[in-house]
């Protein structure tokens, strides 16, 4: 069942909403956003310019922490990795994702309605 919008007027409205990211791509489907980005930033010749983020309306191959797999409900997970230059020492990495996690799924309960608020959570695996 799909409930979020299409991948165009996401797109759109990412784009609007978040000035700040230099590059914003959603797509219908994908192995895995995380896998994609971690490519382009660890490819030289890439052009990537952060921040950055990939969604996509089903991910093949989602892929969670540690590895671990991600399975979505297709068309109405909101699924998406964000790239970010970012200048912290390496024991104070682990809590960053879920960290931002936690900061993403507030910011989304103030933009949409009441009914939607409950239905709004985080998973992670």
């Amino acid at each position: 069942m799909t409930i979020l919008p299409s991948v165009s007027m996401l797109q759109r409205t990412l784009f609007t909403a978040l000035p700040e990211f230099a590059s914003i791509a959603w797509v219908e489907q994908i192995d895995s956003t995380n896998i994609h980005l971690m490519q382009e930033a660890r490819n030289p010749q890439s052009q990537l310019a952060r921040p950055a983020l990939i969604g996509a309306h089903h991910q093949q191959k989602g892929k969670g922490r540690s590895g671990r797999q991600w399975v979505d409900n297709a068309g109405a997970t909101l699924m998406f990795s964000c790239a970010y230059d970012v200048f912290l020492k390496p024991m104070q990495l682990p809590m960053l994702a879920p960290v931002a996690g936690i900061v993403a799924c507030e910011q989304l309960r103030k933009t949409v309605g009441s009914a939607a608020q409950k239905r709004l959570t985080m998973k992670w695996p």
